[in-house]
């Protein structure tokens, strides 16, 4: 009896299916860390923006906007430093921001990779801005971080 062999065995196709597999769930995570990453360093520039713009605030103003005010501060029709004020791509909403209650000093922070914002408030030592404890990504005027816990 002669064979017929112009197909492929179901090994040979299983073989194929889990190489391609293989392949592809490792090009999902290279482009999940790309993700974080392009995240980051979109967190970074809007964080340097923001900074900027409460500075030029504080210039004009006298002081930082108050707490929770950041928007409405930066883009008022009479005061317009910016446009909008950006969201949080890593968060559900707005960038952080809080003040030592004086309005002397602020930090402006992202929840960062982990989506948790640690709890964060201005103090008064040394800091101008980076990684929080955990993967928090802020900027600010103070010259201490406090997390809070």
């Amino acid at each position: 009896m002669v064979r017929n062999n112009k197909g492929f065995t179901l090994i040979e196709m299983l073989l194929v299916m889990v190489i391609i597999g293989f392949l592809s769930a490792i090009l999902v995570m290279r482009a999940t860390d790309y993700s974080t990453e392009a995240k980051t360093k979109a967190v970074k520039a809007d964080l340097h923006t923001l900074k900027t713009a409460v500075e030029a605030y504080a210039i004009n103003n006298g002081q930082t906007p108050e707490d929770g005010k950041i928007e409405d501060a930066l883009t008022s029709e009479t005061n317009r430093l910016v446009d909008e004020v950006p969201t949080d791509p890593f968060g559900t909403g707005d960038y952080g921001y809080d003040t030592d209650g004086t309005n002397a000093y602020y930090v402006i922070y992202s929840v960062g990779p982990d989506g948790n914002a640690k709890p964060l408030t201005a103090g008064t030592d040394t800091v101008t801005g980076g990684d929080a404890p955990g993967d928090d990504i802020w900027v600010s005027n103070c010259k201490e971080y406090n997390h809070g816990g």
